[in-house]
């Protein structure tokens, strides 16, 4: 008994296309948690002490700010736009299925 016999090349793209799926999918929820973290600092702090300025006699500085959350904004900015970027990506994929011809011969499915 020999080496097995090479994976039928429907498969082995099948494969492929199911490793970057599954990629995309484990990037994408781990930016939907951050990104979502983010957007619950930016409404429970950020924005609040954004506002406070506007008030006759703040009790923080815009100095203060930059010092608590440095380039908050770039940051949020970048994970909204990376999570558009993953989303994208994923709806490009084709969805996962088995290919008739791997399927058929055996190449395709469990192991």
């Amino acid at each position: 008994a020999g080496p097995p016999p090479p994976p039928h090349p429907a498969a082995e793209s099948h494969a492929l296309s199911h490793l970057k799926r599954h990629t995309l999918l484990e990037l994408l929820t781990s930016e939907e948690k951050y990104n979502s973290r983010l957007e619950r600092m930016k409404e429970a702090y950020f924005t609040p002490l954004e506002e406070e300025l506007l008030r006759v006699r703040p009790m923080i500085t815009r100095e203060d700010i930059s010092t608590l959350f440095g380039n908050f904004k770039d940051v949020l900015g970048h994970s909204t736009a990376l999570l558009a970027d993953l989303r994208r990506g994923l709806s490009q994929l084709a969805p996962p299925s088995i290919p008739r011809a791997a399927a058929a011969e055996g190449g395709g499915g469990g192991s």
